[in-house]
């Protein structure tokens, strides 16, 4: 099955003031700025392929992640190039994940040696199946299949890489919008990468932002705490950065007695969000 996706410069990729290049060009500070431009004025790339899938990676221990905040272009090239060209080369908008109409910021990490071994890869925030498989297969693949080089650490670390999905209804069509509080990501997180898909038969749609809030927030008051984490988690997919959408969710799976659930979304809040919780928990 084929998709079409565009591929675009956040923090780390592509000059998208520079209309005259069809090759990426890299930033000197690859994760130190802010994602803030529009997909109106980035430079689109065009990749048409198949998607193949491997294992399903393990979601990480959160809590004991050991990140850095250097630019991880610094630290890693994949063939004398910084991982992120790699990336931005590599990454695909799963088909499975395009029918489906799901959208959303993918976050991994990978965890590296100072010898330059890949120790393990993992899932931060999923979207899907078939996302964190194709993260896993393509960091995979760059070890085993192209020469790797690995400078300046001291420690083994873990290196958060996000990814950003989004939809369009046609090839010409401007992605559907959602809200990404972009601002509250950790600062030791690289953006590498927005890709575009879109359904050739024109039905990709999304539920606007603002209703599945005000489902939220009527479920939650009506105590249907089942059908307000349903419409939380699609907000969470869209926004892993907003404390309040997790902070609610936890309480909802707390009010359920799905501790394990909700400890979770208390975990990704104390040790990723750096967000303090001022209330006790049944985690603690």
């Amino acid at each position: 099955m084929y998709k079409i996706i565009y591929i675009c410069k956040v923090r780390s990729g592509i000059d998208i003031n520079n209309q005259n290049t069809r090759q990426p060009h890299l930033a000197p500070d690859n994760c130190g700025t802010h994602l803030g431009q529009t997909l109106n004025h980035m430079k689109r790339y065009l990749i048409i392929g198949l998607f193949g899938l491997i294992t399903w990676p393990l979601t990480a221990e959160i809590c004991d992640l050991h990140t850095s905040k250097t630019p991880i272009d610094s630290v890693i090239q994949i063939d004398e190039v910084p991982i992120t060209r790699y990336l931005l080369k590599e990454l695909r908008y799963p088909f499975a994940t395009q029918v489906n109409n799901l959208v959303g910021i993918y976050i991994g990490a990978i965890r590296v040696a100072p010898t330059g071994e890949l120790i393990s890869i993992s899932t931060i925030h999923p979207i899907d199946k078939s996302t964190a498989l194709n993260f896993n297969e393509t960091i995979t693949k760059a070890w085993r299949k192209h020469t790797v080089h690995v400078s300046g650490l001291r420690d083994t670390t873990d290196f958060l890489i996000s990814v950003k999905l989004m939809l369009s209804k046609g090839f010409t069509d401007d992605p559907l919008p959602y809200h990404v509080d972009t601002d509250m990501a950790p600062a030791d997180l690289c953006e590498t990468a927005i890709l575009v898909g879109f359904n050739s038969d024109g039905t990709a749609e999304i539920i606007d932002d603002q209703e599945l809030l005000e489902q939220s927030n009527t479920n939650f008051k009506a105590k249907k705490y089942t059908r307000c984490i349903k419409s939380l988690s699609e907000l969470i997919r869209r926004n892993p950065y907003n404390p309040s959408l997790y902070v609610m969710r936890a309480k909802s799976y707390e009010l359920l007695g799905e501790t394990e659930n909700a400890c979770a979304d208390y975990d990704y809040l104390r040790c990723f969000l750096n967000y303090t919780l001022h209330k006790q928990t049944p985690c603690q």
